[in-house]
C-alpha cells in the first residue's frame, strides 16, 4: 500500500465515523419499537415495560413496546431480525432465543449470529430447582436417589419440549444417570397446580413463580441455577457446586438488527446501564420480578453470547431434542 492510498483508507473512515457520529445525534428523531417477542403480563413484558419508559427519558423519544408473541420466540426476533437498521428497532432476547432455538429448528426464520448484534446484557432471571415438600429430597443427589429407588415414579414438570427446562432436565438424567419423567404443561399457571398437586415432583422454576410457596413450606429449593448464590435463594447451592459444569443461567438481553450504527447502538447501551445503576429502578423494576442487574458492554454480551451458544448446542446434541 503506498502512501496515497493510505491517505484515502484513513479519509474514508473518518468521514464514515463522521457520519455515523452525526447520525447518533440526531437519533432519534422519532419513538423507537422495542419488540418483545413474548405476550403482555409474563416476566420480560414486565421487565421491558419500565426499561422502556427509562429509555424514553434518556433518549428523549418515546420507546414503545411492541409483542410479537409465538412460536418460542420466533415470530417476534424475526420481526426485528429483518427490521430495517436504522436504531428505531430494538429487541428483548433471552436464552431461547439466541442459543436455544438454533439447535432446536432445523428452518428457523432468523439467524441469531448473522441477523442480530447485542447491545446489553440486562439482567439474570434468578431460578431454582424446586421439589414438592411432600418428598424428601434436599439436594439434586437425594432428587436422583429417590428416582432410583422408585422408578418411573418421580415426575419433572416443565413450560413445553425443548424449554430450557427440559434440556436441563435431559442433561440431568445423564449426568445422574437417573430417569425423571418429562411433563410438559402449556404455561406456567398449571405446572404450578400440578407441582402443588403433587401430579409432578420437581420442576425448575423462577423465583417470582415459586416465592409464596417455598415461604409456606409447600416447595423446597435445592440448586439454584446461575453462576453463583442468590439471595433470592439464601443458603441454596448452585447446580455447578452439585456435579454440574455449567451454570444455567435465564438471562434478559437487548438486541439490534445486524447493521445498526454502532454509534447508535454504544449510546443505547450507556443508557441502559445508567438505568440498571439506579437504586429505585433496581428495587422496583428487577427486585420485585426476582431479576438481578447484570449490565456491561456490548462487547462482553457478544462474548458472552458465543460461550453460551456453545453450551447450549452442546447439551442440546445431548439431548436429541429437536422441534421440526
Amino acid at each position: 500500500m503506498n502512501l496515497r492510498q493510505g491517505a484515502k483508507i484513513a479519509m474514508a473512515a473518518a468521514l464514515a465515523l463522521t457520519l455515523q457520529t452525526g447520525f447518533a445525534q440526531a437519533w432519534p428523531s422519532r419513538p423507537v419499537q422495542l419488540v418483545v417477542p413474548y405476550p403482555p403480563g409474563g416476566v420480560l413484558d414486565n421487565f421491558a415495560r419500565p426499561m422502556a419508559e427509562a429509555l424514553s427519558k434518556e433518549l428523549g423519544q418515546p420507546v414503545v413496546i411492541d409483542n410479537r408473541a409465538g412460536a418460542n420466540g420466533i415470530i417476534g426476533t424475526t420481526r426485528c431480525a429483518k427490521a430495517p437498521a436504522d436504531g428505531y428497532t430494538l429487541c428483548i432476547s433471552n436464552g431461547d432465543i439466541m442459543s436455544l432455538n438454533p439447535q432446536l429448528y432445523s428452518k428457523l426464520s432468523y439467524n441469531p449470529k448473522a441477523d442480530l448484534v447485542p447491545v446489553v446484557r440486562m439482567a439474570n432471571m434468578v431460578a431454582a430447582i424446586v421439589v414438592s415438600s411432600s418428598i424428601g429430597a434436599k439436594n439434586l443427589t437425594e432428587l436422583a436417589a429417590l428416582d432410583k429407588a422408585n422408578p418411573g415414579k418421580v415426575n419433572w414438570g416443565t413450560f413445553g419440549t425443548g424449554s430450557t427446562s427440559h434440556v436441563f432436565l435431559t442433561e440431568y438424567n445423564r449426568v445422574f444417570g437417573t430417569h425423571l419423567t418429562h411433563v410438559p404443561y402449556n404455561g406456567s399457571a398449571p405446572l404450578m397446580q400440578a407441582l402443588l398437586a403433587g401430579d409432578v415432583q420437581s420442576a425448575m422454576l423462577a423465583h417470582v413463580a415459586v416465592a409464596q410457596y417455598l415461604e409456606s413450606g409447600k416447595l423446597r429449593a435445592i440448586a439454584v441455577m446461575g453462576e453463583k448464590r442468590s439471595d433470592f435463594f439464601p443458603g441454596i447451592p448452585t447446580i455447578s457446586e452439585q456435579k454440574f459444569d455449567f451454570s444455567g443461567e435465564n438471562w434478559i438481553g437487548m438486541t439490534a438488527p445486524a447493521g445498526t450504527p454502532s454509534a447508535v447502538l454504544e449510546r443505547v447501551n450507556a443508557a441502559v446501564n445508567k438505568i440498571l445503576a439506579d437504586a429505585a429502578f433496581r428495587k422496583r423494576s428487577l427486585e420485585a420480578l426476582g431479576l438481578e442487574p447484570v449490565g456491561g458492554s456490548r462487547d462482553s454480551f457478544a462474548q458472552y453470547l458465543v460461550r453460551e451458544q456453545a453450551l447450549w448446542s452442546e447439551l442440546i446434541s445431548h439431548s436429541k431434542i429437536k422441534l421440526d
